[in-house]
């Protein structure tokens, strides 16, 4: 051909425009329509005992999530936390304002899961603390953006979300053991 002008492929039989194969889609209920048709009143049986399995599996999954993203909100709170101790002289915020104090901070996991600080931390040179890798600085809670300590940890699912005054975090099964003190 002449230059500037560009043909279009061809079409080929069986085949959409787009050079893609003529397909179905098959719907849910057509599936299912199938299903038992082919395997009569088993199918219906069948359908019962793959759901009965799959269900346990994806709720596992779905609490994992959630486990997941508590952790996820609680560690961007602490690092929210640890950048004001920063500009602050190594103080921790007090009790009373800390969730608003450390907003600008990048803290805006406000409203996904509710987080408490420790109470005994307020005001607190963090450069003083006795063992940061073990001092409770932030916590899952009942109600956001309280202080308090352990009497105050909300355990869902059998876990707590727990901030460590050195940045770590982690999921605890129990607050025995926990070191709320400076």
């Amino acid at each position: 051909g002449q230059s500037g002008n560009v043909e279009p492929p061809p079409v080929l039989p069986n085949s959409e425009p787009s050079g893609g194969p003529v397909g179905r889609t098959w719907s849910t209920g057509a599936v299912i329509a199938i299903v038992v048709g082919v395997c009569g009143c088993g199918g219906f049986a069948l359908l019962g005992i793959g759901g009965a399995i799959l269900f346990p599996v994806f709720s596992q999954a779905r609490k994992a999530a959630v486990r997941t993203n508590r952790l996820s909100d609680i560690k961007q709170s602490a690092i929210a936390m640890i950048l004001y101790t920063g500009d602050h002289e190594d103080r921790f915020p007090p009790t009373g304002s800390w969730r608003r104090l450390t907003e600008p901070y990048g803290n805006n996991a406000t409203g996904h899961f509710p987080t408490a600080m420790n109470a005994r931390l307020g005001g607190k040179d963090s450069a003083k603390l006795i063992d940061p890798v073990r001092t409770v600085m932030l916590f899952g809670s009942a109600v956001d953006g309280v202080a308090g300590g352990p009497e105050a940890m909300a355990f869902r699912e059998n876990v707590c979300a727990v901030a460590y005054a050195d940045g770590h975090a982690k999921n605890e099964r129990s607050a025995d053991g926990l070191r709320f003190a400076p």
